[in-house]
């Protein structure tokens, strides 16, 4: 059974993706909210942040079996989005990818900047 389930996961093309925070923290926006997609490179994130623009995080989509599209379509957007949405984001960065894995960088708007949260630590962790 275990076996179907895999095939039936690299047959489908399953994109999946991963995120990692940084900078502030924001709250998560529904998984479905807006987005505007950009390609780039460090130079135009870094002309992004020079405008006010605040990384919030960073995304990461692979397979580790190819057939990851290395232009930014609507199945690779479907795919980030609700990280990007997790981190608080309102820019989605394409910086880089190939066959098996594609980078971006997820940032905040200026004027949102503004709804910093301190977050609340989960249940059974020690704050210091």
């Amino acid at each position: 059974m275990k076996q179907l389930v895999l095939a039936a996961l690299l047959l489908s093309g399953c994109i999946l993706t991963g995120h990692s925070r940084s900078g502030n923290y924001y709250p998560p926006k529904p998984g479905s909210c807006e987005l505007t997609f950009l390609y780039g490179d460090m130079s135009k994130l870094l002309a992004l942040t020079s405008q006010g623009y605040e990384q919030v995080g960073s995304v990461s989509a692979g397979n580790g079996w190819g057939g990851i599209p290395e232009e930014l379509n609507d199945r690779l957007k479907r795919a980030v989005r609700a990280d990007a949405c997790q981190l608080g984001g309102d820019v989605v960065m394409m910086l880089g990818g190939n066959n098996y894995s594609a980078s971006f960088a997820v940032l905040r708007k200026p004027e949102q900047r503004r709804q910093v949260e301190t977050p609340t630590p989960p249940p059974n962790t020690l704050a210091l």
